[in-house]
């Protein structure tokens, strides 16, 4: 799950997982999706960027909120800076 908290998109990955041993490595990162069912809205987005470790307690904070983290001490809290964004909708497609 992703949040956006205080102007920034943050996400969150349990400490020694596949996903946390990948960023360490390689910052790149990609999220694609369709929304759900409940959200009304009939598209398609896809994120690209970086994925950033945070650091800073506050804002560590901030986004463990956010997320519904809680225990913090047991996942990497990331901020996502963004490359690129496409969004999709059917709403407007000709017959």
């Amino acid at each position: 799950d992703v949040a956006v908290a205080d102007g920034d998109l943050w996400f969150a990955s349990a400490l020694g997982s596949r996903l946390f041993g990948d960023l360490e490595h390689d910052l790149r990162f990609a999220l694609h999706g369709p929304p759900s069912a409940r959200s009304g809205w009939e598209g398609d987005a896809k994120l690209n960027g970086r994925a950033l470790r945070e650091d800073r307690p506050e804002r560590m904070g901030i986004a463990s909120a956010a997320l519904g983290v809680a225990d913090p001490d047991r996942y990497a809290i990331f901020r996502i800076d963004l490359d690129q964004v496409i969004v999709t909708s059917d709403a407007d497609a000709p017959d």
